[in-house]
């Protein structure tokens, strides 16, 4: 469940703090969460970070306060720009991408915090910058679907909804039947396509 597990990574994972700077990594069905729930959190700069400027424009709506296009220039520098030089203070990473990850590693400050989300490629490696490394004071965490209980989470994102504050009808990008499940399944590969959200199969 892509609305809990993007939910859970900004606010059990990261511990997302009021007047925070975040970044997210991946603006698809668990990357456009991870920023609601940032802003839930109450972050007072929320960066959605991603290679297709429709998802870009799309994920403003729901609380992105600036975007980054991973593909043109330096994301890093680009993070520091928009930081004030010192990088975030959390960042998430939703891609399953260990470049990704690194990218969000450098760019998150001295003392934060970087959570992984994303599912990586067991034959990858992740390679960080050593210089330095003891003195930045930050913290590389792995989570497991957001670190969410259901018992304790769900209710309280369900009152979110109810309460307007946890946009969930929005991430309904399109209804289809079961004789065009391939079509969606394609979708997700397409270089043009928009992905925040999902495709509900109706039987």
């Amino acid at each position: 469940m892509a609305w809990r597990t993007g939910f859970g990574a900004a606010v059990r994972a990261a511990k997302v703090t009021p007047g925070s700077t975040v970044a997210v990594f991946g603006i698809g069905g668990v990357g456009v969460n991870a920023i609601q729930g940032a802003r839930i959190a109450g972050a007072s700069k929320i960066i959605a970070c991603d290679l297709k400027p429709q998802n870009l424009d799309i994920v403003k709506t729901f609380g992105a306060t600036h975007t980054v296009n991973v593909g043109d220039g330096d994301t890093v520098e680009a993070l520091k720009d928009l930081t004030g030089g010192f990088g975030v203070h959390f960042a998430i990473d939703c891609t399953g991408n260990t470049n990704a990850a690194s990218t969000a590693w450098q760019g998150t400050r001295r003392g934060g915090t970087t959570v992984v989300i994303g599912a990586f490629n067991p034959k990858k490696e992740l390679v960080l910058p050593a210089g330095g490394f003891h003195r930045v004071g930050k913290t590389l965490k792995g989570s497991f679907y957001g670190d969410v209980h259901p018992f304790r989470d769900f209710p309280i994102i369900a009152q979110l909804y109810l309460d307007g504050k946890f946009q969930l009808d929005e991430l309904v990008l399109s209804r289809i039947g079961l004789d065009q499940i391939n079509d969606a399944f394609d979708s997700f590969h397409d270089s043009v396509s928009i992905n925040v959200g999902r495709t509900v199969v109706e039987f």
